[in-house]
């Protein structure tokens, strides 16, 4: 079985290596049925992108092309924390 989470710190220390990335943190959660990665950028500013029944490799994509192109398919929510507890209202 997949260990997402664990492939998730893998991505996460990977991205901490290039100083370019400006990444703080990468971290997968399961919430039931929905699953999402987060990535924290240096300042604080969060994306939040869907991974639902995505394959390890799936998830390598978004991250990479939310960190590095024009982002990621699956994203939901991109902004500063206080604008999601703004949306959760």
């Amino acid at each position: 079985m997949e260990n997402k989470k664990e492939f998730t710190q893998m991505i996460e220390a990977l991205l901490k290596a290039d100083c370019r990335s400006d990444v703080a943190v990468c971290e997968y959660t399961k919430d039931g049925h929905n699953e999402v990665v987060t990535i924290i950028f240096k300042g604080g500013y969060t994306v939040k992108i869907n991974v639902n029944c995505n394959s390890l490799g799936a998830i390598l994509k978004e991250v990479v092309k939310e960190v590095y192109d024009n982002g990621a398919f699956g994203t939901f929510f991109r902004g500063w924390p206080e604008d999601e507890k703004e949306a959760a209202e």
